[in-house]
């Protein structure tokens, strides 16, 4: 493997050199500021990229669609169900008293990061995580705003270019940083879930039908029509994250779900009001796994500590996806050499508690 990290050509690094300022300059200009939905589609355009994020044609990181198979993500260790399945009930059980003792033990002694303030912040982040109009995840959203029928007109119709600038410039309005876009053709199918991480755990179906719709068992995506998964990026507090580990990291992954939890909730509305669905799962991980949909379009690079790592915000993100059957045009990976970085650097390895990060592959 080369030992530079760029994929950048000698031109293109010259190039760059040249335009850095520009560039900057007509970034700074960019703005979500709109009077019509053509001022809305003018402003969603693709940010510019840093002269060093290169546009591919795959994800740097190698993988192989034939090996790859939907995942069950109720044996994920985050998932309630998942630590009984690879340690006793009695170990886990364990585990958790020894959580909880800490916890309590931690507050009353004012251990840094872990005070009664700390948590409060947590639990204040969180929103009440389930909570109707706080933190609720739907599949098919709130269904309050009205459709294009009701106002006695006929859906939005745009280019595939259009729709997609008109979206990212909705979803930055609503709270967004960015979106990219990924077709749901029949490999990226194999990243849906069969079912999900948290209660209630019905199964993502696939079916023809023209609507996707949920009942007492299942998640249904419709079969019959092109789709495309929007996956959706939201910064989170550096300062923080900067805490790690503590209550305060917590708030601050957190807070950015529950702000997500509304992105989501505005962007199925106005959806439903163009004509189009959203769906968009029950909770903050639902559908997949983000690294890899985030990855494929172009949001970032999978790393080391297996999520994506953005350039413009590095790993301070959280991300949530939706499913539509608005045409939209699909973004491509990115190269900005940071899988390549990852072989030789190894900090968040080096740094991790519970060293649950491979140190292995450097060079």
């Amino acid at each position: 493997m080369s030992r530079f990290h760029s994929s950048l050509s000698r031109r293109d690094f010259m190039k760059a050199l040249g335009i850095t300022g520009a560039g900057i300059g007509t970034a700074a200009a960019a703005s979500t500021t709109f009077k019509d939905i053509d001022g809305m589609i003018t402003s969603g355009a693709a940010p510019k990229k840093p002269w060093w994020v290169k546009e591919a044609d795959k994800a740097t990181v190698e993988f192989d669609w034939s090996q790859i198979e939907r995942f069950d993500a109720r044996k994920v260790m985050n998932s309630p169900m998942g630590p009984p399945q690879w340690v006793s009930t009695e170990e886990w059980a364990n585990v958790e008293k020894v959580a909880a003792d800490n916890q309590a033990n931690w507050i009353k002694e004012g251990k840094p990061g872990y005070t009664l303030r700390d948590h409060a912040l947590y639990r204040g982040a969180m929103g009440g995580e389930g909570s109707p109009g706080v933190t609720s995840y739907t599949w098919l959203g709130p269904q309050k705003s009205p459709t294009p029928e009701k106002l006695g007109t006929t859906a939005w119709q745009g280019t595939p270019e259009e729709n997609t600038a008109m979206l990212r410039s909705a979803l930055r309005f609503f709270g967004a940083a960015d979106i990219g876009v990924v077709e749901l053709d029949e490999n990226v199918k194999k990243l849906v879930y069969t079912y999900p991480r948290v209660a209630p755990y019905k199964r993502y179906e696939f079916e023809a039908v023209d609507k996707g719709y949920e009942d007492d068992e299942k998640w249904v995506i419709p079969s019959t029509k092109k789709l495309y998964v929007v996956s959706i990026v939201s910064q989170s507090s550096i300062d923080g994250y900067t805490t790690t580990p503590s209550w305060i990291q917590r708030a601050a992954s957190d807070n950015t779900v529950r702000l997500n939890s509304g992105i989501l909730a505005a962007t199925q509305e106005f959806l439903r009001t163009l004509g189009y669905q959203g769906l968009a799962g029950h909770e903050r991980n639902a559908i997949g796994p983000a690294p890899a949909f985030a990855t494929l379009a172009g949001l970032g690079e999978l790393c080391r500590n297996t999520q994506v790592l953005t350039p413009d915000y590095g790993l301070m993100v959280r991300s949530v996806r939706l499913i539509t059957d608005l045409p939209l045009a699909p973004t491509k990976p990115i190269d900005a050499g940071i899988w390549r970085f990852c072989h030789d650097c190894a900090k968040c390895a080096e740094a991790c508690v519970s060293q649950a990060i491979v140190k292995c592959c450097s060079g």
